[in-house]
């Protein structure tokens, strides 16, 4: 009897130790909200409008035409440095009703250029919940980081949304 107790006192304590260790490695996250007022940073937009609303992330947001390819880079406060391959994990804040692009794409930047980027993954602003969201994680190599950036999948009648995004290295 005085066994299992012990053992399952010793399993308790690994998940404990082992959810909590997926916090600590988490090397930096940062979040960036795309109001350059706000946040005091320049971040890029293509073919993307402005709107204000009660459920955006500090009040406003960018969105895109249903006609037109939207693109959106939020510019990291400070440039993360370190070379080496990480998993990279990206959450979207989507709160507004006019956010329906089924399919918006993810981005992260993985060198000292603004052009170099990968694909992380891909949302369907339409369904997903009201709030932070997890878009995906992956994989990539990194020397320097500047941005994240989200695109818009040019589905016809579907607008993409871009307000606060967080972005988490492990």
């Amino acid at each position: 009897m005085k066994l299992k107790k012990v053992i399952s006192t010793l399993s308790a304590m690994s998940v404990l130790f082992s959810s909590g260790a997926m916090i600590a490695n988490a090397l930096n996250t940062v979040e960036v909200d795309n109001d350059t007022i706000a946040s005091g940073y320049s971040n890029y937009n293509s073919g993307c409008t402005y709107i204000t609303g009660s459920t955006l992330y500090n009040g406003d947001a960018r969105i895109s035409s249903s006609s037109e390819h939207g693109e959106y880079r939020w510019y990291f406060p400070n440039q993360i440095n370190e070379v080496c391959t990480k998993d990279v994990a990206i959450f979207a804040y989507l709160d507004h009703g006019e956010f329906t692009d089924p399919e918006a794409k993810y981005y992260i930047n993985d060198g000292p250029s603004k052009y170099n980027v990968e694909y992380v993954g891909s949302i369907n602003q339409n369904t997903a919940l009201r709030g932070w969201n997890y878009v995906a994680k992956n994989a990539t190599f990194t020397g320097v980081s500047l941005h994240a950036e989200v695109r818009s999948s040019d589905k016809e009648d579907s607008r993409m949304g871009a307000d606060a995004i967080r972005v988490t290295y492990y």
